[in-house]
């Protein structure tokens, strides 16, 4: 699992916080991830793991399809597999509780459940 503050750093992107309308936006040109003031400490951890899946993949543009795609990227290095095993044996069928537990929005939860060839066959 990645901390996506160390990975920014790693990757040579630099993070700032703003008023900014959306949660986050990632500024290819300028190697630039900015984050909305005010975000919950999850939100604001998945919003960067986010960012840094269009910088990682190379998106240059916001499409529907893009977007899902860094949402699985984000997905895939925020969640422990393992861990979520786990929590869908003692809670089936519950992926409100699992992303709680795992301390991921319930949007990544939903990315890695749907996108995950590893997905947890109990969702």
């Amino acid at each position: 699992m990645i901390d996506p503050w160390d990975a920014a750093r790693q990757m040579g992107i630099r993070v700032e916080t703003c008023a900014i309308p959306e949660a986050g936006r990632w500024y290819d040109d300028h190697r630039l991830i900015l984050l909305r003031s005010g975000l919950g400490p999850v939100a604001e951890r998945c919003t960067l793991a986010h960012e840094l899946g269009h910088a990682a993949l190379g998106h240059r543009t916001s499409t529907p399809r893009h977007e899902r795609a860094a949402d699985l990227w984000a997905a895939l290095r925020l969640i422990d597999h393992d861990h979520l095993v786990r929590l869908a044996a003692a809670y089936p069928a519950q992926p409100t509780r699992w992303s709680y537990e795992l301390d991921v929005t319930k949007k990544l939860m939903l990315a890695y459940l749907s996108g995950s060839a590893r997905a947890v066959s109990a969702a």
